[in-house]
């Protein structure tokens, strides 16, 4: 029986999580004589509820896993905690071996099963001490999510039979642990104490001049350097508090929340989408060229039409698109969609970008882990052109920069989505990384660069300086 303290709504609440509880039940208790478990490896199963916000139902909740992702539209976003399915390279070393095995879970799986993950933006090297609970790779199918699209809300349970037919009763004690109490009201975010940046201004001038020499020697034409701010502050960062507060702040954005442990999680803000696949169909963004937005209408115009007519800009425009292009050309047909040929603008809450959409269509062969393979990193976080950047980038920074600019985001039967996870940070304990990052082109200025850098990480800086 529900607690009379209980409000109305979560007594509602209750009953519902009870309905779905026995037809949790039902399907083990087939799973286990085998009713089940051929036909569906995952099978994931839903129950609307009262419209909920995936972020506060996420604050609530108790586990050490927690995932949360909202498409740029906000038309689509959930919240998941715990894991039904969990692959990363403790089983499978190889990312691409693991996301084959994604990919076969898939098949037989219904259309509303995701996994939620990313990777290292360079899994050449190895992860430093703040990183490694990440790891090269991981992808979830969580427990438990919270899922909202247009306006509705659903309650969704993810069962993987080949582990959950032996241990039902694992899987039913986890409905115990969901919360159904909103967050608390305060949203007080920690005092910061400190902050250190790698590299130091003096030191971000050296890796320009060092780029600068590899463009002399016509080995690049654009490195993306990049630079992490250390915020420490009194106290434990209240994590999921600052993501609610960052997308409330931030439109036109993927927001991603990847939390593999209690004491750690990784989120941004980001614009910049690597490739969207329906079916077949896939669509790519080339995002490059940046200013600040404007007080005013009249500047924000002016500085928008600066944006366009800057050679800089453009050319640095270009190498983004020319590597996607190149990069997709060996898979399939690549357009450019005309209303973006010459670029547009894409315009943010506080900078402006250069914009063109690619689209194309994949031939059978070609499988999401070789899509990421072939696209990342491309010219708008890596540089241009591809060929031993990586290990020029590893060379002029030297700092880890872990998930940082890396793909992230989702798979399921026949959709896929991920976007580059700039406009990030890292956020462990009473810590906060912030990373971002400036395209360096002959002629580059250092002072404009590190402003550019500094511009891109106030989405961040704004919230804990409040």
């Amino acid at each position: 029986m529900a607690d009379k303290s209980l409000s109305k709504a979560e007594v509602q609440h209750e009953r519902l999580i009870d309905k779905l509880r026995k037809e949790v039940k039902r399907l083990l208790e087939s799973a286990a004589i085998g009713g089940e478990a051929g036909i569906s490896p995952i099978k994931s199963l839903a129950m609307a509820v009262e419209d909920c916000s995936p972020l506060d139902w996420l604050r609530s909740q108790n586990a050490n896993r927690k995932v949360y992702w909202s498409d740029r539209s906000a038309k689509f976003e959930t919240a998941g905690i715990g894991a039904a399915d969990w692959i990363d390279e403790s089983t499978h070393p190889d990312e691409h071996d693991g996301l084959k095995i994604i990919q076969d879970n898939l098949v037989a799986s219904n259309d509303g099963v995701r996994y939620y993950g990313g990777f290292r933006f360079d899994n050449s090297s190895a992860s430093d001490n703040d990183w490694r609970p990440f790891g090269k790779y991981f992808f979830v199918v969580p427990r438990f999510e919270m899922y909202r699209s247009s306006g509705r809300s659903w309650l969704v349970c993810n069962l993987f039979f080949k582990n959950d037919r032996n241990n039902p009763e694992d899987v039913l004690r986890e409905f115990n642990k969901l919360s159904y109490v909103r967050p608390s009201e305060n949203n007080d975010l920690q005092t910061l104490v400190s902050r250190t940046d790698s590299p130091d201004k003096t030191r971000f001038r050296d890796m320009i001049k060092s780029a600068m020499e590899s463009f002399s020697r016509q080995q690049f034409e654009k490195i993306v350097l990049a630079k992490k701010a250390d915020l420490e502050f009194d106290n434990a960062i209240d994590r999921l508090l600052l993501m609610h507060k960052l997308k409330r702040e931030t439109s036109d954005c993927f927001h991603f929340y990847l939390q593999p442990t209690s004491d750690t999680a990784f989120m941004g803000a980001t614009p910049e989408r690597l490739y969207h696949r329906n079916g077949k169909r896939i669509q790519c963004d080339a995002i490059a060229g940046t200013r600040p937005r404007g007080d005013s209408e009249h500047e924000d115009q002016r500085m928008g039409e600066e944006l366009l007519s800057s050679e800089k800009d453009r050319r640095e425009h270009r190498f983004v698109v020319d590597s996607i292009t190149e990069a997709l050309s060996a898979k399939c047909d690549v357009t450019i969609h005309p209303a973006d040929d010459p670029p547009t603008l894409l315009k943010l809450e506080r900078v402006q970008h250069l914009y063109t959409r690619i689209e194309c269509t994949l031939n059978n062969t070609v499988t999401d882990a070789q899509f990421v393979a072939a696209l990342h990193p491309t010219a708008a976080v890596g540089g241009y052109p591809r060929a031993g950047i990586v290990d020029e980038i590893r060379r002029l920074e030297q700092f880890d920069r872990g998930w940082y600019a890396a793909p992230v985001g989702w798979i399921s039967k026949n959709t896929a989505e991920f976007a580059v996870a700039i406009r990030s940070a890292l956020a462990r304990k009473n810590h906060l990384c912030l990373y971002a990052g400036a395209g360096i082109l002959n002629g580059s200025n250092a002072a404009a660069e590190w402003e550019e850098i500094e511009n891109k990480m106030r989405n961040f800086l704004k919230l804990v300086r409040q």
